[in-house]
């Protein structure tokens, strides 16, 4: 059974186990909610592939230069420099990495590689919540 309720302008389609989103407010909202099981689509699960190619390390290099930058009111600044420092990501990735941060916000994208692992398949980018977050 499909529950389907329109969220802003964009439908969010429910079922037990998963949420559909296409926006960052619906993405934000889900990952806020911890649901188990989030489906991104459309232009913003495009635009979070980059996710899903990272390693673990990666993954903690990237909370590690963020951390800091969400305790400073507005963000801070992240440069390509400090994401591609030691490897962190390649030079080619950072500005859509930036590009994405700035999009979605600090504390939403250390949420995600906190509380999440990161699936990308064909056309979508799954988040499923790691045990225990």
């Amino acid at each position: 059974e499909m529950l389907r309720s329109l969220v802003g302008s964009e439908m969010c389609i429910r079922d037990s186990n998963k949420v559909v989103v296409s926006s960052k407010e619906e993405l934000k909202t889900a990952i806020k909610r911890k649901n188990p099981y989030i489906e991104v689509q459309g232009d913003l699960a495009k635009k979070m592939k980059w996710m899903g190619k990272l390693s673990s390390a990666k993954i903690a290099a990237i909370i590690a230069l963020l951390t800091p930058l969400a305790a400073v009111p507005g963000g801070g600044v992240l440069t390509v420099t400090a994401l591609t420092a030691g490897g962190v990501v390649e030079a080619a990735e950072a500005n859509v990495v930036i590009y994405v941060i700035s999009i979605l916000g600090i504390a939403t994208i250390i949420g995600i590689f906190r509380g999440y692992n990161v699936e990308v398949e064909t056309g979508k980018v799954s988040l499923r919540l790691k045990a225990g977050a």
